[in-house]
């Protein structure tokens, strides 16, 4: 079966990638920024993250557990940009997608490249205006 002249287990496929890539990205955002604030048990972090209720909740409250001890790397600006570009590409495409799963990745993996690039360079300007 095709659709748009593409096999359908392709969709899956990079669904499930871009998923799963996502995923992780998300785990080790959390896991460094949480060592770089000196909150140890980077296990209990990836394990947290792995649900997305806990990673958002540590995500906007990050400020109270206390400053970090060094600047994001080069590595964690691309892991944020990964996790937020594609995670906010694919709620972008759900958003203006019918209905449709098929459609509704048609529509977030480009949404999910390019929200990737304005994230990183979003991240890289603001990591460049505070240093």
């Amino acid at each position: 079966m095709n659709i748009y002249g593409v096999p359908v287990v392709v969709f899956g496929w990079v669904w499930i990638a871009t998923f799963f890539g996502s995923v992780l990205a998300l785990v080790y955002t959390i896991s460094a920024d949480a060592r770089a604030r000196g909150l140890g048990g980077s296990t209990s972090w990836v394990i947290a993250s792995l649900l997305l209720l806990p990673a958002i909740w540590y995500w906007v409250r990050r400020e109270a557990y206390g400053s970090r001890e060094y600047e994001p790397t080069a590595r964690e600006r691309q892991a944020r940009a990964v996790a937020l570009g594609i995670g906010g590409g694919y709620v972008l495409g759900a958003t203006v997608g019918p209905p449709d799963v098929i459609t509704q990745v048609v529509y977030g993996a480009p949404l999910g490249i390019v929200g990737t690039v304005v994230v990183y360079a979003y991240l890289s300007r603001r990591t460049d205006a505070t240093t």
